[in-house]
Order: C-alpha cells, then sequence, then structure tokens
C-alpha cells in the first residue's frame, strides 16, 4: 500500500468517506471512522485509508444504500485539477460532500456572504499558492454554486458579488417561477 500513488490513496479516500455517512449510527460509535476522517483533513492519506478500511472490516453491517443528498447545482465555475491541485480539489469535494449531506460549515472552511443574498457563503480552500473561493447558497432541495474565483486581496471583489447575485436572481426566476 505504501508504494500506490498518492492520488490513488485521495481517491480510494474519498470514496470510503463519501460512501458511508458520518451521521450513521456505526460510524459515532466507530473509532477507525472517525479517526480517518481526522486524517483525511490532516491530508494523511496512507493512514487515513488504513483507519477506514478497518471501520468497515469491523462493521460489516454498514448500511450501503444511497441517501438523499441534496444536488448541486452549478450556475458557473468548476473544480477540477488542474488549475486546482488534485490535494485543493479534493478538500472541495470533501466540504461540498458535507453541505450536501446536510451539515453546517463554519470557520475556517466558510463563512457567510450576506452582502450576496440570505443563506450565502463562501467556501474557503487553501491550495499550495492561491487561496479558492466558491460562493454557494444552501436551499432547503440544492446547494447553489455561484462562483468559483482565486482571492486576491481581503475584500471580495466587488464583480464577484454581483455576478453571483444576478445568476442566483436568474436561478430563482427559473426554478420558482
Amino acid at each position: 500500500m505504501r508504494s500506490c500513488p498518492a492520488v490513488i490513496l485521495r481517491s480510494a479516500c474519498l470514496v470510503l468517506f463519501i460512501a458511508w455517512s458520518p451521521s450513521a449510527p456505526w460510524a459515532q460509535e466507530s473509532a477507525s471512522y472517525t479517526r480517518g476522517v481526522s486524517l483525511i483533513e490532516q491530508g494523511k492519506y496512507n493512514e487515513a485509508l488504513d483507519a477506514l478500511t478497518q471501520a468497515i472490516a469491523e462493521n460489516p453491517t454498514i448500511d450501503a444504500m444511497p441517501r438523499a443528498d441534496k444536488p448541486l447545482a452549478w450556475l458557473h465555475g468548476e473544480v477540477k485539477t488542474p488549475p486546482f491541485s488534485a490535494e485543493a480539489r479534493l478538500e472541495a469535494g470533501v466540504l461540498l460532500r458535507k453541505l450536501q449531506r446536510g451539515e453546517r460549515l463554519d470557520l475556517p472552511h466558510s463563512r457567510p456572504m450576506p452582502g450576496i443574498g440570505p443563506r450565502c457563503h463562501e467556501l474557503r480552500i487553501q491550495d499550495a499558492d492561491v487561496t479558492w473561493r466558491i460562493i454557494y447558497r444552501v436551499d432547503p432541495d440544492a446547494v447553489i454554486i455561484s462562483e468559483v474565483f482565486v482571492k486576491k486581496t481581503q475584500a471580495t471583489p466587488r464583480s464577484v458579488i454581483e455576478s453571483s447575485r444576478r445568476r442566483l436572481n436568474a436561478y430563482d426566476r427559473i426554478t420558482r417561477g
């Protein structure tokens, strides 16, 4: 396992993390699962894969049935490599998956953006030499992504705020009639 490329290990960890709900009773009681999730967040993918594999071995009754996660509605932007590094893309995927499952994210991962609109937030993804931002809104039926950009200054650019408002208003007109 130590000879596996890091990308494969990160992907395997993400699949194991996403495949089973952290809110499932077995996950809450599994020290191996909790340790695996913590190791993913620390970027220790070799150890995380071992811990998540152990959690599965300890819990043969894992429920792999699909859950009713909120879909992601991409109005603009994408998260892919390049320009995101593989690590940043993985972090974005884990955080977006948490949002889909209804988890609330706070600083340092997310902060409210009331200047864009209600339920709007800015997801923060630190990459090797840049900081990515994903502007999103949590609706009862979906997580809407309105913008993905590199943050170069402390203030969010006015153009990003205005384009996000415009896209979200258009989305509301189309989906709510």
